[in-house]
């Protein structure tokens, strides 16, 4: 019976592959082509423009909204580099024939198509991506599977019930998601923050250390020594980050017996996804500074961190905040997470332990010794000595660099009210539902305790020396937003409220949502520095 068991069990997971293979393929094609047409075709190449010498700064200006020529900057004297953002043959010809144009680089004058400068490529695969028809095709294929995986959604369905499960395929669709967008930010805008920390990598000598934090370099290093490069490494490490974070969410939902495949799909994916709401100062090109933007894509080290913030919290929640016993062995498991979440990025223990002490303040009153004492072992002392450790290193007497008491240094102060609320909208709204409906709960409350901590954290602190416009501190509320995010959803999730808190709730959750499918977005596209100022 046994044997029997284990054949049907096989033939089962078969079935499953034959099912789910055809799909799979299909999207990975589909991204895969819209993917390099947007970080290698032509939306990424800049062309370049003569004007005539008779043109006056308005007339250019005119010619440049006519034809859809954007982000123009100076290259010589009466030439300028654009975007093409309309490049049918029609439109190119036009720009080609106007005769305020005196010649142009980087177009084919005789397809009436933008030129790219990639003598890497073949001729033919260049041709490709010249006609703008790899990613047409990439985004026909992409619709033909999403039709697919709705018309054969049962057995779909079905199949990853038999095959990966529902973590396994939450792990692998969230996983797949990011690490396409992390590869297409290191390809359009340079990687930003994360090229600098793959040269700490490079640099990285554990005797010698120049940071504090060095866990994902050493994670990085661990990868090249096996033969990936650092960049692959980076990409597949920051990957990992969402698989895993997607993988605590959906064991958080499942632990209360509410997830579905359509939350593990959908849900949990937008809760990732999820950003501040920028939609007010997009026109201003002002889309990250002064925000508490909980998905900064840019910073290598920020991803980890959040991993292990909501690993941390995970676990922190049902037993220190909600009162229950602390055993050694959660509070040593707390305790192992804090180091490693110190190592990767310490933004946000400075206010994690802050915020865990006060709240448990009322032991001391209460004289809970035992309690008190079993926490402060396991994860007090230990967090507190690898931060001392991390504070002499970047803040000693050799070094270039020191924490100031600085209200506002990063922050514009008469910006907060309108960027603060607009990152805090979903969590604020939800805090309110649960004060009407009187559903205000532990969870909730420890949440916004370490919000405050966190918020009081980054404006009141920066660092002097040499990294004083930094905003370093920054991190800290920006962790503490994301946090506040993942908790008012699982509260919206598990809580029964009135319909019409649910749909104020859910409408606001999703703005956030597509705020950060635009956020996203802007991975695929060169301007990431234009929008974000960073």
């Amino acid at each position: 019976m046994t044997g029997l068991q284990s054949q049907h069990r096989v033939l089962r997971r078969v079935r499953a592959l034959a099912v789910l293979v055809p799909p799979t393929s299909l999207l990975l094609a589909g991204v895969c082509l819209v993917w390099f047409h947007l970080t290698e075709g032509p939306p990424t190449q800049r062309v370049h423009v003569r004007w005539a010498a008779t043109v006056t700064a308005t007339e250019r200006d005119h010619v440049e909204r006519e034809v859809g020529l954007i982000d123009g900057t100076r290259f010589e004297e009466r030439t300028w580099q654009y975007f093409l953002r309309d490049r049918s043959s029609a439109n190119i010809h036009r720009l080609i024939t106007d005769p305020r144009v005196e010649d142009t680089f980087h177009i084919n004058r005789a397809t009436s198509r933008v030129q790219l400068d990639r003598p890497d490529l073949s001729p033919t695969f260049r041709r490709w991506l010249e006609s703008d028809r790899l990613g047409q095709l990439g985004f026909v294929i992409l619709l033909l599977t999403i039709g697919m995986i709705w018309w054969f959604w049962q057995d779909i369905a079905r199949a990853m019930r038999e095959g990966p499960g529902v973590i396994g395929t939450v792990f692998v669709a969230n996983t797949l998601i990011f690490t396409i967008g992390f590869r297409a930010l290191l390809e359009t805008s340079g990687g930003v923050d994360i090229d600098s920390h793959l040269r700490f990598a490079r640099d990285l000598d554990l005797r010698h250390l120049t940071a504090p934090h060095f866990l994902f370099q050493v994670l990085v290093r661990v990868l090249v020594a096996v033969g990936v490069s650092y960049t692959d490494a980076a990409v597949v490490i920051l990957g990992l980050c969402y698989g895993v974070m997607a993988v605590l969410i959906a064991r958080e939902i499942d632990s209360r017996s509410l997830l579905t495949w359509r939350r593990a799909l959908l849900l949990i994916p937008a809760m990732l996804l999820a950003s501040h709401i920028f939609l007010f100062t997009v026109a201003s090109h002002d889309v990250y500074l002064g925000y508490l933007v909980p998905i900064a894509y840019h910073n290598p080290t920020q991803q980890l961190n959040k991993v292990f913030a909501t690993w941390i919290m995970f676990l922190s929640l049902p037993t220190f905040v909600a009162g229950r016993a602390i055993t050694w062995r959660t509070g040593m498991a707390v305790g192992v997470l804090c180091v490693l979440s110190a190592i990767a990025k310490p933004s946000f223990l400075i206010a994690f332990l802050p915020a865990v002490a006060l709240w448990e303040a009322r032991d001391l009153v209460r004289l809970h010794w035992m309690r008190l004492f079993r926490l402060a072992a396991t994860v007090g002392v230990p967090s507190i000595i690898v931060l001392l450790w991390q504070a002499r290193i970047a803040y000693g007497s050799n070094a270039e660099a020191s924490i100031v008491i600085a209200p506002f240094a990063v922050v514009n102060p008469w910006q907060i009210p309108v960027k603060f609320s607009m990152s805090l909208a979903f969590p604020i709204v939800v805090a309110l539902a649960a004060v009407r409906t009187h559903t205000w709960n532990a969870r909730i409350a420890f949440i916004w305790v370490f919000m405050v901590v966190a918020i009081t954290i980054s404006l009141l602190l920066a660092e002097g020396g040499g990294r004083a416009s930094d905003g370093n501190f920054m991190w800290t509320a920006q962790t503490a937003t994301f946090l506040a995010y993942v908790e008012s959803l699982l509260f919206l999730v598990s809580t029964p409220l009135s319909s019409w808190w649910k749909r104020v709730s859910w409408a606001v959750f999703a703005t956030h949502v597509v705020c950060g499918g635009l956020w996203y977005g802007l991975l695929f596209t060169s301007r990431w520095h234009y929008f974000t100022r960073i």
